[in-house]
């Protein structure tokens, strides 16, 4: 299985997946760890930003793909249409791809917060260690010229995580991949 958490950025993905990644004893690879290496060494926007994340993403996937197919996988990552890029539609393609080759579901969570609380957790100092942007004009630029997407996710739910806990949030995505695996 691999479970996907979409959303804006600041809205939880990571913090909820760590959580939910450690409840169903499944690896974890948010979309940073990817990303990081090509914001690293190339400027973002770029031919060799997306080459660069475009590799990384397809290194880590291959090591996805030697492990047992048993073994859930929880990522994170925006997947949007529109903007200027076709790299984060590309990335679900990925995933779906992936999960084909490994002959496993993909679920997918989207995670949604009040504009005004996204705007307070994107100016979380600690976003800074994982070299995510912390500038609420990103959210508005994002919110007028995307849409996240979920197409071709075995089953998928959004959750409005405002006023929820992350540990609230992480418990409510467990029950509900339980109650959705047992029921398929």
């Amino acid at each position: 299985m691999i479970v996907h958490l979409n959303g804006w950025p600041g809205v939880g993905k990571y913090t909820v997946g760590k959580i939910v990644a450690e409840r169903l004893g499944a690896r974890f690879l948010d979309n940073h760890t990817l990303l990081n290496i090509a914001i690293a060494l190339t400027d973002r926007g770029t031919p060799a930003y997306y080459e660069l994340a475009t590799k990384t993403r397809d290194l880590a996937f291959d090591a996805i793909l030697k492990l047992p197919s048993s073994e859930p996988v929880v990522m994170t990552g925006v997947v949007a249409s529109g903007g200027s890029s076709d790299f984060l539609v590309d990335n679900w393609r990925a995933i779906l791809a992936l999960a084909e080759r490994r002959k496993c579901c993909v679920y997918s969570i989207v995670l949604s917060c009040s504009e005004e609380e996204n705007v307070r957790r994107m100016g979380n100092e600690a976003r800074e260690a994982h070299r995510k942007k912390r500038k609420p004009e990103l959210l508005a630029e994002l919110l007028r010229a995307r849409q996240l997407i979920n197409d071709g996710a075995t089953a998928s739910i959004e959750i409005d995580n405002t006023d929820l806990s992350p540990e609230t949030c992480a418990d409510a995505i467990v029950a509900w991949l339980r109650e959705i695996t047992t029921t398929n």
